[in-house]
């Protein structure tokens, strides 16, 4: 019972968090809902390898390296269990999406808020959709440990053999504990259409902002178009690690530096204005799709609006400092 009372716990805690509209509380709740599904899902993978490890050794569906990778990679776990019939591959895909969400908000403290409110959606419904179906990963109730679940009804509470690891119980507590989602928020498509339409907002707001004065300061992009800036800062976001070793090597730096930006240049695909435009259109085809077709359309936009953005944002940043620079001088700071 111990078990079952730990996950019951943790999704409340996650549920109270949910609720409070604020990042500092969503982030954490975000975090422990993740770690709750990856909880529930090595354990039913444990089981299973378990059970295929006492096979004949003929018959085995998993050698152990795929057995080591599945348990230490979420990636190769989540695959594996739409294998297994665990989860679908449309979860699979937004679960994926939600870790990469939980990584950002544990590891750098930051994400997109917006990103946090789709990813609290989505893994409420995954867990309240499946964990009735997985109970707390185990099938089983063990009576050692603590022998007490304050979450079950009071009813249950007074019987010395009750299972809260039932599936009535599990559907009494969502229903009385896991309900922080509201309804009358918008569907997960039309946050995702958000999402990318403040991408866009923010891109040309830098664009706007660049657009006369970037060459007065930096008189070797006298004739940038669009293209240029997205090949000249692109390159240099990618390889940011790299630049910084061949600037601190006086002797090889500067003839490393341009082959490499040689090497980029050729495989680099040109990218016209227009695709601002373009993407704007693909956003707004987005609210039609499935939730699952939508979560893939946004994922292939904002891998290239990304570039596209962090781009601008980092040109716009450049000539900022330059133009605090002129008014410092002229202040005489």
């Amino acid at each position: 019972m111990e078990r079952t009372v730990l996950l019951k716990i943790q999704l409340n805690e996650a549920s109270r968090f949910g609720r409070i509209k604020d990042f500092a509380y969503q982030r954490l709740a975000v975090i422990l809902l993740d770690n709750f599904i990856e909880i529930q899902l090595r354990t039913l993978m444990d089981a299973i390898l378990f059970r295929d490890g006492l096979s004949y050794i003929l018959h085995k569906k998993y050698k152990q390296k795929d057995r080591e990778k599945i348990i230490c990679y979420h990636g190769e776990l989540l695959k594996t269990c739409v294998k297994e019939l665990i989860i679908t591959q449309e979860e699979k895909q937004k679960i994926a999406f939600c870790h990469n969400v939980r990584n950002n908000l544990y590891h750098t403290i930051d994400e997109d808020k917006l990103l946090v409110k789709i990813s609290l959606i989505l893994l409420h419904n995954i867990i309240t959709k499946n964990k009735v179906l997985w109970g707390n990963g185990l099938g089983i109730t063990s009576l050692k440990g603590k022998n007490f679940d304050p979450f079950v009804r009071k009813r249950q509470r007074d019987s010395a053999w009750f299972n809260s690891n039932t599936k009535e119980e599990w559907q009494y507590f969502f229903k009385r504990f896991f309900n922080f989602i509201d309804k009358r928020e918008k569907n997960i498509q039309a946050l995702l259409k958000e999402n990318i339409k403040r991408n866009l907002k923010r891109t040309r707001k830098n664009i706007s902002f660049i657009k006369k004065d970037f060459s007065i300061f930096f008189p070797y992009a006298k004739n940038w178009k669009f293209n240029e800036y997205c090949l000249y800062y692109s390159f240099h976001i990618i390889n940011k690690k790299e630049i910084r070793v061949f600037e601190e090597d006086k002797l090889s730096g500067e003839k490393k530096y341009k082959e490499l930006f040689l090497k980029y240049k050729n495989n680099w695909k040109k990218i016209n204005k227009s695709r601002i435009s373009e993407i704007n259109n693909q956003a707004n085809l987005i609210t039609n799709l499935s939730e699952s077709k939508a979560l893939e359309k946004y994922i292939t936009i904002m891998t290239e609006l990304k570039m596209i953005s962090d781009v601008f944002e980092e040109a716009a940043r450049d000539l900022d400092k330059q133009i605090q620079a002129e008014i410092d001088l002229v202040r005489g700071k």
